[in-house]
């Protein structure tokens, strides 16, 4: 699975980056994604639980 998501970071942002030059110098330090992710099953992840993961991203850095 991790290799998976990172691939799919990875091909995403080079594409962004090759369509859209100029919001490089929009994100901070030129990056697109963050480095970590979140999975969980279908059906069985809740609202709060999303909520809670994403305000938590910008204390891990």
């Amino acid at each position: 699975m991790v290799w998976s998501v990172k691939y799919l970071k990875g091909i995403s942002g080079r594409k962004l980056f090759e369509c859209f030059p100029e919001i490089r110098n929009q994100l901070w330090k030129g990056e697109l994604w963050n480095h970590s992710y979140y999975v969980e099953t279908v059906g069985s992840v809740s609202e709060e639980n999303i909520r809670r993961y994403i305000e938590h991203q910008s204390k891990a850095y």
